[in-house]
Order: C-alpha cells, then sequence, then structure tokens
C-alpha cells in the first residue's frame, strides 16, 4: 500500500509540474492567463492536502489514534492558511498606519505597475496601464522596492471630441461632462478635466474635452465612460 501511495504521490507531482509548464505558455495577454497563475497555486494546495489525507487514512486507519492524527493536521493547516490571512491584514495595517498608499496613487513594484483604485483590508486593487485591474497581496509588498512617480510626470493628456445633444444651458452641460470625467475610475483627480465648447446650435453643443490620465488605454476609457453616461442621462430625459 505505502508503494502505491509512494506512486500516486509521483504522479500527482509530474502532473501539477506539467500543468505548471502549460499554464506559463499561455500568452500573458489572454484574460484568464493572469487567473490561472493565481489559482493555481491554491488547487495544487488542495490536491496535496487530499492527499495526504488520503494517505493517512490508507496507513492509520483503525488506529486509536488516526482520529487525534487527523484533527491535529486539521487544526495545523487551519493554524497555516490562516497565517496567510492574518500576515496580509497586519501587512496592510501597517501601510495604511504609514500611508504609504492612497487611492489614485501612482505605483510601480516589481511585478505590477499601475494606479490604485481601492485599498483593501488584505490587499490593493491596481488599474495596470492596459486597464486591467490587478489585485496585489499587502504582504507581497514588505520588503519590495516600491516607486511612487511625480504625478504630475506619470499623467499625461488626452483630448476627445464629444457631440452632445442637451436642453440645458451651455454651463451646465459643461459641468455634467466634467463630474462625469471626474467619476471615471481611470480619470486623474489631481488635475481637472478642461471642457471647451467648440460649436454651439440651439441644444446642440460640440465639446473639446482635455483628460490626464496614464495612458491612451485609459483615455479611451474614459471617452467611453463619457459617452455612454451622456446617453443614459439623454435616455431619461426621453422618459415621459
Amino acid at each position: 500500500m505505502l508503494i502505491t501511495d509512494l506512486i500516486i504521490g509521483l504522479l500527482l507531482f509530474i502532473c501539477l509540474r506539467v500543468a505548471v509548464r502549460l499554464i506559463k505558455i499561455v500568452p500573458s495577454d489572454k484574460p484568464y492567463a493572469k487567473t490561472l497563475l493565481y489559482l493555481f497555486p491554491v488547487l495544487e494546495f488542495v490536491l496535496w492536502t487530499l492527499f495526504l489525507f488520503w494517505v493517512l487514512f490508507h496507513l492509520f486507519k483503525g488506529q486509536f489514534y488516526y482520529p487525534a492524527l487527523i484533527t491535529s493536521l486539521i487544526l495545523v493547516l487551519v493554524a497555516f492558511i490562516s497565517w496567510f490571512v492574518i500576515k496580509d491584514f497586519i501587512a496592510g495595517l501597517i501601510f495604511k498606519a504609514e500611508n504609504t498608499f492612497r487611492v489614485n496613487n501612482v505605483i510601480k513594484i516589481a511585478h505590477a505597475e499601475g494606479t490604485i483604485k481601492r485599498l483593501g483590508y488584505l490587499s490593493l486593487d491596481l488599474i495596470n496601464e492596459n486597464g486591467e485591474l490587478e489585485k496585489v497581496r499587502y504582504s507581497s509588498l514588505s520588503g519590495q522596492k516600491i516607486v511612487k512617480p511625480n504625478p504630475s510626470e506619470a499623467l499625461k493628456k488626452f483630448t476627445f471630441i464629444i457631440d452632445y445633444n442637451s436642453p440645458l444651458s451651455e454651463s451646465k452641460t459643461s459641468q455634467i461632462i466634467r463630474a462625469h470625467v471626474l467619476n471615471a475610475p481611470w480619470s486623474s483627480t489631481s488635475k481637472n478635466p478642461v471642457i471647451q465648447t467648440l460649436q454651439k446650435n440651439q441644444n446642440s453643443y460640440q465639446f473639446e474635452v482635455t483628460v490626464y490620465t496614464l495612458n491612451a488605454v485609459h483615455a479611451d476609457a474614459i471617452e467611453e465612460y463619457l459617452t455612454a453616461q451622456l446617453s443614459f442621462i439623454n435616455s431619461r430625459m426621453d422618459e415621459p
């Protein structure tokens, strides 16, 4: 039975190593690539844990100390998992106490770069230059070199044109556009957008909108967000 367990353990090890190699050859630009990289360690841990319980069942089944052995192993696993949670929580408290990070800060670390959009209890949410959301565990930041570029140097200016039909005045319409640009998650809150009227024809306006963000991908996202919000406002106004 012991030989059978060893063979199964060896096969499990080989399968997992092959799976790791297959995951690494998945193109990084695929939306599921990072998900696989994040979830695979969890799957590997679960499989090895189940294998360990299976081996103990075959080796010590029927022994009077078997229940105590299983209970002890469960407690060790719970403590092991809890340590990772507690480690992230404590690291987050330290970072927050030192005011290391703030929402909308631009940071650069070893494996990621982007704008902070949320500071959670165990991790922070980072939007990278491709507009993708990355979760970064606080404990992974401990001991790392963290670069925070000067916001004025990191931000870039982008301009686009918006055509908008509105029964509101020019100034009111401009204020609405400004508010929605600032509400876009990719827009800078440290440098206000600039709204200029290019054409005005009764209730029809054409505005030049200048926004400050990290890159062209974010600027396109802001434009799409603004267009969607203005369309929604118009649809509400058309309702009886």
